[in-house]
């Protein structure tokens, strides 16, 4: 029977059996944010794996023309996973978005020294919010104007007094 490791936050659990997953996602015992991990050792979120594929046997034991068994090997899988004939790299993805995170992370922190830096950080939070990542784009966008606002009021009113 097959069988998948889960990961929430770094931490795996599992194996379970896709039957075993279905039934934790119907309780509301895991959301489909948890990854799971492919035979390939790849991870990729649950709400992309395919868990109405007909390769996925169904949990309902009840319904008569349930199929057989079967593997799911990662070729059907990246099928299931292609978009408009083009394959979704779900880990390099992430990667380059964690790095723009800590880049906008970065300007934030830098909106302190320059209105123009605090513009910029607001754009790229901009295309956070167009990418659908709203949490980190309404944060650091807040984060920026806050830290925007500090400086001018620092350069404007204390540092007169400071450097005099």
């Amino acid at each position: 029977m097959t069988s998948f490791k889960l990961r929430w936050k770094g931490r795996v659990s599992g194996p379970f059996t896709i039957d075993a997953i279905r039934e934790m996602l119907a309780d509301g015992r895991i959301g489909l944010m948890y990854q799971i991990e492919l035979h390939s050792g790849k991870w990729i979120f649950l709400k992309d794996f395919p868990l109405d594929n007909p390769a996925v046997p169904n949990l309902n034991p009840l319904e008569s023309r349930e199929p057989e068994m079967q593997d799911i090997d990662d070729c059907a899988l990246s099928q299931e996973l292609q978009t408009d004939g083009k394959k979704e790299s779900k880990s390099e993805d992430r990667s380059d978005s964690d790095a723009m995170t800590y880049l906008l992370y970065a300007l934030c922190g830098a909106s302190f020294l320059s209105p123009f830096i605090c513009a910029a950080s607001l754009a790229l939070a901009g295309a956070f919010y167009s990418q659908g990542r709203r949490s980190t784009a309404f944060g650091t966008a807040a984060l920026s104007l806050v830290m925007g606002v500090s400086g001018w009021l620092f350069f404007k009113f204390l540092y007169p007094i400071i450097s005099a």
